[in-house]
Formats: structure tokens, C-alpha cells, sequence
């Protein structure tokens, strides 16, 4: 299964992950995650809510969009309230700096207020 991207808001892509992201998908994924943001757009929304397994090369394409968003001027969230992921953040101290939020709307609702885009915490 691949990334699948939709955009909601001009400037923002949303890319959904598979359930499994380790490091057989995470190439394919990275790759996904850095086109989105080169062709719609310098805000990303990573949902990550169907994740049931994600190992450290995961964090690192996440890690590395994070990258590309700063250097664009945008930002990036995490979406999922999934143990899988929200444990390997929280472990690894991404959590933040990842934007883990839990909804959807949550992202998008930081993303609506310009003076919190790269700020927002949704509780985590």
C-alpha cells in the first residue's frame, strides 16, 4: 500500500501512510512526502491514523520532510492518535517538533491560524 495525497486547502497536502511504515515503505514514502510538498504545496499534514507499526526509518522520512517544510517556510503535522505512532515520537521527543496532533481538523484548524502554524499544540 502507498502514500495517497488529496489536497483540502491551496498550499496544503495531506498524505495518508499505510498501516505498516518500516523500512521497506519508507523510501517509497519519503519520496512521496518530499514531492507533495515540491508540487502542492510547503504545508503538510501526514496522516497517520491507520499506522499500526512504524520503525525508525519512518521517523526519519518524517524527519526529513520536517526538513524540507522549514527550509520552504511551511510547516508539518502528524495526525493519529495511533499507540504505534504516538509512542515512537513521544520516546524519540518528536513529538513536538513533528506537530503530533490528533484530528484531522486539528491540523487544519492550526494551519487556518497563521500566528500558530508552526506552534499549535493540540494537547500533546
Amino acid at each position: 500500500m502507498t502514500a495517497q495525497t488529496s489536497i483540502p486547502h491551496s498550499g496544503v497536502s495531506v498524505v495518508q501512510l499505510p498501516a505498516e511504515v518500516d523500512l521497506a515503505s519508507a523510501a517509497a514514502l519519503a519520496d512521496q512526502l518530499l514531492s507533495s510538498l515540491d508540487s502542492e504545496g510547503v504545508h503538510l499534514v501526514v496522516d497517520a491514523t491507520m499506522v499500526t507499526f512504524m520503525d525508525s526509518s519512518g521517523v526519519n522520512a518524517l524527519v526529513r520532510a520536517r526538513g524540507r517544510t522549514e527550509r520552504l517556510g511551511g510547516s508539518l503535522h502528524v495526525v493519529s492518535v495511533a499507540p504505534a505512532v504516538v509512542r515512537v515520537l513521544q520516546l524519540t521527543q518528536l513529538d513536538r517538533r513533528l506537530g503530533l496532533v490528533p484530528t484531522l481538523e486539528d491540523a487544519l484548524r492550526c494551519l487556518s491560524r497563521p500566528g500558530t502554524i508552526h506552534t499549535c499544540d493540540a494537547g500533546h
